[in-house]
């Protein structure tokens, strides 16, 4: 297996840390959902800096890859913030540990 890039692993990361808290959220209580700047906030304790941008796409792509949803607000919100929550396959990948090269027997995905 060859080495990864620094960039991947900034990317992984990033989805470990969101999955992570999700995941956190989800055993609090299975119906609260997350607003994007609660997950924001959950990397200002960290020694890295990410950017919200970089944060963002990590979220955009753990959508595409079905291990998190991003939760529609009820009509008439005034403030309408994202808000998201981890799926059923999110959890089993946190659940496993994260397997990175089974990634996607979680999202369904097939390699070609």
């Amino acid at each position: 297996m060859s080495p990864i890039s620094p960039e991947v692993e900034t990317s992984r990361t990033i989805r470990e840390a969101i999955l992570l808290m999700l995941d956190a959220a989800f055993k609090g209580d299975p119906e609260f959902d997350v607003p994007r700047d609660g997950i924001l906030a959950g990397f200002a304790p960290g020694r890295t800096r990410y950017a919200p941008g970089q944060i963002d796409v990590e979220l955009r792509d753990l959508i595409e890859d079905r291990l998190v949803e991003q939760v529609p607000r009820e009509p008439g919100n005034p403030l309408p913030d994202r808000h998201y929550r981890i799926t059923s396959p999110g959890r089993d990948f946190v659940r496993a540990k994260f397997p990175w090269h089974r990634i996607d027997e979680y999202t369904g995905r097939q390699r070609g």
